[in-house]
């Protein structure tokens, strides 16, 4: 018998499902013909990847020059801040947006950079 390969949200959905079944992992899989371990393994994945999206994120140091922030803002006007990572990344956003939000923003996109 060939092996199915499934999809990142079909294993997300039947996660979803195994935790609402009352079954064990074993017992779900055996129902549904799934490999156990490859079940297990979707499982564990996709609890640590929740907590790590929850975990805090670091604060880094940032220095403002006086002189180029009224500018910079001055600028882009509306009240749109840019938060400038390093030489390539400049993120706009308007106030009062999630802090959380934009610090998982430029945390994901700095990972993904240095890969």
């Amino acid at each position: 018998m060939a092996r199915q390969r499934r999809s990142r949200n079909e294993w997300q959905r039947l996660i979803k499902e195994l935790k609402g079944s009352g079954l064990t992992q074993g017992q779900f899989a055996a129902e549904r013909r799934l490999n156990a371990k490859t079940l297990e393994n979707w499982a564990y994945r996709l609890r640590r990847e929740a907590r790590q999206a929850d975990a805090p994120l670091p604060f880094l140091p940032i220095r403002l020059r006086e002189a180029a922030l009224p500018t910079a803002v001055a600028a882009l006007g509306s009240g749109i801040i840019e938060l400038v990572v390093g030489e390539d990344l400049r993120v706009r956003f308007a106030p009062g947006v999630d802090c959380d939000y934009v610090g998982r923003l430029v945390a994901a996109v700095t990972r993904s950079a240095a890969c």
